[in-house]
């Protein structure tokens, strides 16, 4: 007999069926407005000329997202309840989204306090949109393509457009970098965070419905030129992290549930010893990628940031507005201009304090949750490889944002990452809970039988 489900069952999550039918031209223009949210071929769209100490926005790119934003509600509409599902899944995020707001009351600009809130929280919502739509597989999937696009574009245009893709001695900013790759993109330092999160991503959780094996081979090499041409040395510790993070996944997803806690022991057990010689460690890694114990002088930049930190210790200085204010001072003081502050972490305590701090771990905890439930449960939610998608992303949010800010904010890839992936980890999550709960009730059904005999 053919069983049928029930419409609250088939409105529960897109499956594979659902994903195959929506339309080739409508999954092309999700994919392309995801390259210009991840920042790819921002100098391009822009038209930035190098040379002008300029904004690296644009009337042009500012509709264009806009447009995007709708576009990604637009998804979400079309499918309301699932729509409204996702968003409430997502309910870690909206807390800081809406401190962000608020602290436009208590910021010295609250224009762009607003501004900046409006974006963030337009990024998650667009998020969680792609997720109801397209299902958190789907999504996931796009989210890799873009990141191959924006690395393969930026090999390309290293060698075709040098002039495009190369700092050079002319430009009117870090002009110390002449030489290296920036790519598609408009600095350096996101061409080494992307290529090493593209090297992960295509080595570690990209299966055959990304394409055959030798395909993805050749993304990861490519990744790997553009980070090396980067000099990118938070790149490289982002792919250092990211290696050995699945490397050990891999291993503890093999061991069974029986070995685990054993392994996690043992963990424990190597990791006294690191930590005791963390100190010789750290400098000698910092000195092998060609840095300073002061981390290219951030560590300066940082301890001033806290003690300007106690004098609004709770709530901050306004979100994206904080540090835009204190810049011009911190410039006078370094004779650098430290365009943010190098750090997601101290750019929450800046514009929203140690609440805004607390909040945005909070999101990063989760998400490490729910992607280790992901990878080392049952693959219910049937993503493949791509169920380990969402623990490389939280690994690297949370070692890239050391050095980079790069956390809940509306500028760089890295907000778009975080949405997307925060959004279809919590659905694809939510599969474990439902056969968990199926499992018990199909166990419970035959005592209950017994006991009505």
């Amino acid at each position: 007999m053919q069983q049928t489900g029930t419409g609250k069952a088939q409105l529960r999550r897109p499956g594979d069926g659902d994903v195959a039918q929506r339309p080739a031209v409508i999954r092309l223009v999700a994919l392309a407005a995801l390259v210009v949210l991840f920042d790819v071929f921002r100098p391009q769209i822009v038209g930035i000329d190098f040379e002008q100490a300029i904004e690296i926005y644009s009337p042009l790119l500012r509709g264009l997202l806009i447009g995007i934003y709708a576009l990604g509600l637009c998804f979400g509409l079309m499918v309301p309840r699932r729509f409204a599902a996702t968003l409430l899944r997502a309910w870690p995020v909206f807390p800081v989204l809406l401190l962000a707001a608020l602290s436009a009351f208590w910021s010295p600009l609250p224009g762009v306090t607003l501004q900046k809130a409006f974006a963030s929280t337009a990024t998650f919502v667009l998020g969680c949109g792609y997720v109801a739509y397209f299902g958190a597989r789907e999504t996931l999937r796009l989210v890799a393509i873009v990141l191959a696009i924006g690395i393969l574009a930026s090999a390309l245009f290293a060698f075709a457009a040098p002039e495009q893709a190369l700092h050079q001695r002319t430009d009117a900013f870090e002009s110390i970098h002449a030489g290296v790759w920036r790519g598609v993109f408009y600095h350096r330092v996101l061409l080494g965070q992307a290529a090493a999160l593209t090297c992960i991503t295509w080595l570690f959780c990209a299966g055959p419905s990304l394409g055959p094996l030798v395909l993805r081979l050749a993304i990861a090499a490519v990744a790997v030129l553009c980070l090396v041409r980067s000099e990118s040395a938070g790149g490289y510790a982002a792919l250092v992290i990211g290696v050995a993070a699945m490397a050990g996944l891999r291993l503890l997803e093999g061991a069974g549930r029986s070995l685990r806690g054993v392994l996690l022991v043992l963990g424990l057990f190597f990791l006294v010893p690191l930590l005791l010689a963390s100190q010789a460690l750290l400098a000698a890694g910092i000195m092998a990628l060609g840095r300073d114990l002061t981390f290219t002088g951030r560590w300066q930049l940082w301890v001033l940031l806290i003690d300007l930190a106690r004098e609004n210790p709770w709530l901050g200085y306004g979100f994206s507005a904080g540090y835009q204010v204190l810049r011009p001072a911190i410039t006078a003081m370094f004779g650098y201009d430290f365009v943010n502050p190098h750090s997601g972490y101290m750019d929450i305590l800046i514009g929203l304090g140690v609440v805004g701090l607390l909040a945005a771990l909070f999101v990063l905890f989760v998400l490490l949750r729910q992607s280790l439930r992901l990878a080392l449960r049952e693959d219910v939610a049937r993503l493949g490889a791509l169920r380990c998608m969402p623990f490389a992303v939280a690994v690297f949010l949370i070692g890239a944002n050391v050095v980079e800010a790069m956390l809940i904010e509306s500028r760089g890839f890295a907000t778009a990452l975080l949405a997307l992936t925060f959004a279809a980890a919590g659905d694809a999550a939510r599969g474990i809970t439902a056969t968990r709960r199926r499992a018990t009730g199909l166990a419970v059904l035959p005592i209950l039988s017994g006991q009505t005999r």
